[in-house]
């Protein structure tokens, strides 16, 4: 993999991807050019937009920065990451992506809550094509300079039993409602992600974070899943790595309860999600609202968000909320909306 994308310290004409990616129109319209490395697998690049790129929503004619997200096509499962399985559900993923993508603008959907579904695809990380040669693939995508969520939150220090800087209140509602709109949107459209955690969240030049790495998902969002997938399990759904047949959607739920109890506190509420692993017990019994209790922080939220972390965050699927529809129709997340439109009038 080195040797076919070295790390680049300036422009020339070797860091190019000289054949151009096909979009989903498959139109040969764009052209990168690699720039440096991110991580073992993203790159930073240049891409060059022609005038037949994108069908809808095209970005302005001209060169502009992108990520370059590069995985090798190996069915070694000791490789990768997760192996070949995840590097294809990936690919099959972002092909959905792209085509709901065009399709929702093109019908501009509205949901019943009076919110278009295309708020949603905001908080997705875009992309923009993607291409296969030889031993590998491409997915070209949305440059977020904010780094992921847990990079943030490591390097402000909100991380920890005791953060020095925690993450507030408002602010952590404000991503999570972002975050809910961005799975609804996913759900809505056939995909449920399956590991959504901090490292898989990123954040916007404008302070808004967007769901990326969809290695873990799954586009039968109407079947029941039995398989246990690799994934951050501070944030996996209990039921979603017992072996028994589990509902994508309402994991997904219990994964943003998850990651909005960890902006909250500092901490995993679960460390594992196994039965026999310590702390289980305790959370199927009090619910996350008692452990707040043990730990003298129930105090510092209000009831609102006490009450959306207790129904998100039940061990028993079946008592848990259902759906991200009714994430986005709880009381903390419609008083969140309208505070983020009442400055948006502002």
């Amino acid at each position: 993999m080195a040797a076919r994308f070295p790390l680049i310290k300036q422009r020339s004409s070797e860091s190019s991807i000289t054949k151009r990616p096909r979009t989903a129109s498959g139109s040969a319209s764009t052209r990168v050019e690699l720039t440096r490395r991110l991580t073992r697998q993203v790159y930073v690049g240049s891409m060059e937009v022609l005038p037949d790129a994108f069908g809808t929503e095209k970005p302005a004619l001209g060169s502009f920065t992108v990520a370059v997200k590069v995985r090798a096509l190996t069915l070694d499962s000791g490789r990768n990451g997760g192996g070949g399985h995840r590097t294809w559900q990936e690919w099959r993923t972002v092909q959905k992506l792209v085509a709901l993508e065009q399709e929702a603008v093109r019908r501009s959907i509205r949901s019943s809550t009076g919110c278009s579904v295309l708020d949603g695809r905001r908080h997705i990380v875009r992309y923009y094509t993607t291409n296969v040669e030889s031993e590998s693939f491409r997915l070209i995508m949305e440059y977020c300079p904010g780094r992921d969520l847990l990079s943030h939150l490591i390097s402000r220090g909100a991380l920890g039993p005791q953060p020095s800087q925690r993450v507030s209140q408002q602010e952590a509602r404000r991503w999570v409602l972002q975050l809910a709109r961005g799975m609804r949107y996913l759900h809505m459209g056939g995909i449920a992600h399956r590991d959504l955690c901090p490292e898989n969240i990123l954040i916007s030049s404008t302070g808004d974070v967007k769901i990326c790495n969809f290695g873990a998902s799954t586009t039968r969002i109407t079947e029941l899943c039995r398989d246990r997938v690799s994934a951050n399990l501070h944030y996996t759904a209990p039921e979603a790595v017992s072996g028994m047949w589990y509902d994508p959607v309402r994991a997904d739920v219990w994964s943003l309860g998850a990651v909005f109890f960890v902006l909250l506190t500092g901490s995993p509420l679960l460390r594992l999600p196994f039965p026999e692993c310590r702390g289980f017990e305790l959370v199927k019994t009090v619910g996350c609202r008692g452990v707040l209790r043990l730990w003298g922080m129930d105090c510092l939220f209000s009831a609102a968000t006490l009450d959306l972390l207790a129904k998100m965050l039940t061990v028993d699927p079946a008592k848990r909320l259902k759906s991200m529809r009714e994430v986005l129709e709880h009381p903390a997340m419609l008083a969140t909306a309208h505070n983020e439109r009442s400055l948006i009038a502002v």
